[in-house]
């Protein structure tokens, strides 16, 4: 057995180690079968959500893996963490929404786009996948490139905010880690 759990789970549960906060809404978390090699038994065949988050096969209304489509949910979350914009506006409609998912067409501002490291670009296009089979499981995207770049941006965040080292240093990042970890294990025993 697996969760699925709506986006707001799996995204503040992603970047739980730089924020330290959990948000939740468990309003449609279910239970997910999987088979001995991992894959998923039963698809979800609910489609309801934000227009703006739902990957392309929710927006075609067809059985989907809901572990691939959270996936692609945590990458538009991404891309408007990065981009302050959605990267498909649900005003455009459903049919111009799903023509411009499956073309790969969205953009980082030019500002943005010039800033942006190239991990953070393609962990987003690869969570952006139109192809849910082709999307990577959540652990490929817990060992992208990028993700680590959050955990060093932490700690120098951590490090300005208490002085540097002789304000807290050591001892302050390990409780910090402590924490986590024991936030994170107590999460995975409550399922």
């Amino acid at each position: 057995m697996f969760y699925h759990l709506p986006f707001r789970i799996l995204f503040f549960h992603f970047v739980v180690y730089f924020f330290l906060a959990f948000i939740s809404d468990y309003g449609f978390s279910r239970l997910v079968e999987l088979d001995s090699r991992g894959g998923v038994l039963t698809k979800s065949e609910t489609f309801c959500g934000t227009m703006s988050y739902n990957p392309p096969e929710i927006l075609r209304k067809v059985p989907y893996n809901p572990l691939r489509a959270d996936i692609w949910t945590l990458g538009v979350g991404l891309f408007i963490m990065a981009n302050q914009v959605y990267p498909f506006d649900r005003h455009e409609g459903a049919k111009r929404m799903l023509q411009r998912q499956l073309e790969r067409d969205y953009h980082l501002q030019a500002d943005i786009q010039a800033k942006s490291s190239g991990p953070l670009k393609a962990l987003i296009d690869l969570l952006l996948e139109p192809a849910a089979e082709r999307r990577p499981s959540i652990t490929e995207v817990l060992a992208h490139p990028w993700v680590p770049i959050i955990h060093q941006e932490a700690a120098r965040l951590q490090e300005k905010s208490s002085g540097g080292a002789a304000g807290g240093g050591p001892s302050d990042k390990s409780k910090q880690t402590k924490i986590n970890d024991n936030t994170l294990n107590s999460t995975n025993k409550s399922r």
